[in-house]
């Protein structure tokens, strides 16, 4: 089987894993009329690009699952180049139709960020600080952790904000965005405000930005960092295509099924086949639609911490 090669800047993709356990990657999701706060964590350089269908039908739900099941999701496209000659086709494009039509393919970007909360001081906006999590250890104990989201937007909708930044200052690392989300499904947009940078003390006196390009500074994002390419290889898999479109094949059995976790509850430390919890499926299934493949400078918005 050959190892995945997706499109991306920085060519890192040369790995993957071949797990099937669909819990514990939380989707950034952004409200209609709502912001977030973030911090990339991957930068320009390194954003992977896919083939993707968007909106296909599902399969019939499993038993256990018809209330909380999906009627539509997106899947990895399984002739996308970065899995070429790992399947030997892709069910979606060769045996689904829509009105009477093969679906279509967009391209659709990915990434890392994590989610920043503010910190107030008598009313006041200060700065901003990591969202966090807690999580289950290895050894069964908890552990508090960043809370990393995975992004997965379109290029016109999304990206193109952020590569406009990216341009301007070199980096998208060196400081934090606020992205607002206006309008629904086909309506949607996004705008990205950008926060005065963040200066630290530097031990020696002096004052040195957070920027996450500094190893020591991305360090601690490491223990809850997911493996990116393993997600994207996870939703061309045999297993994910079997649970969600392809009905030449039985369904995998989930065990559990009936007790999957409710919207918003954590995920349970499941085996890993159990079934996506109802968060998951809800993620996973919220895409926006469109692609434009050329880069297009935005005029950046200071946000202030300082007035």
């Amino acid at each position: 089987m050959s190892a995945p090669g997706f499109r991306t800047g920085a060519a890192e993709a040369e790995k993957a894993g071949q797990r099937s356990s669909f819990h514990r990657t939380e989707y950034l999701t952004i409200e209609d009329g709502k912001y977030v706060n973030l911090r990339m964590l991957t930068d320009a350089a390194g954003w992977i690009i896919v083939d993707q269908h968007n909106q296909i039908p599902t399969r019939p739900a499993p038993e256990g699952q018809g209330d909380k099941w999906p009627a539509k999701m997106a899947g990895v496209c399984r002739n996308d180049q970065g899995v070429k000659g790992m399947y030997p086709d892709c069910f979606i494009c060769e045996h689904v139709l829509i009105e009477g039509k093969p679906p279509k393919k967009q391209q659709r970007t990915w990434g890392l960020a994590v989610l920043r909360k503010e910190v107030y001081d008598n009313g006041r906006m200060v700065g901003l600080e990591d969202e966090t999590e807690e999580i289950d250890g290895p050894d069964g104990s908890k552990k508090t952790v960043p809370k990393i989201v995975v992004i997965n937007q379109s290029w016109n909708l999304f990206w193109s904000k952020f590569d406009g930044h990216a341009q301007m200052y070199g980096t998208l690392l060196d400081r934090d965005y606020r992205v607002t989300r206006k309008g629904k499904e086909l309506n949607t947009d996004y705008t990205v405000g950008v926060f005065d940078p963040i200066m630290l003390p530097d031990g020696n006196g002096g004052t040195e930005r957070l920027d996450l390009r500094d190893e020591k500074h991305m360090a601690k994002y490491a223990d809850a960092m997911p493996d990116l390419v393993k997600i994207i290889v996870e939703r061309t898999s045999d297993d994910f295509y079997a649970t969600f479109f392809d009905t030449r094949v039985p369904q995998p059995k989930r065990e559990g099924a009936a007790d999957a976790t409710p919207a918003g509850g954590p995920a349970p430390a499941a085996p890993q086949n159990d079934a996506p919890s109802a968060a998951e499926l809800a993620a996973l299934a919220q895409r926006a639609e469109g692609y434009g493949p050329s880069p297009a400078q935005q005029p950046a918005q200071t946000i202030s911490l300082n007035g």
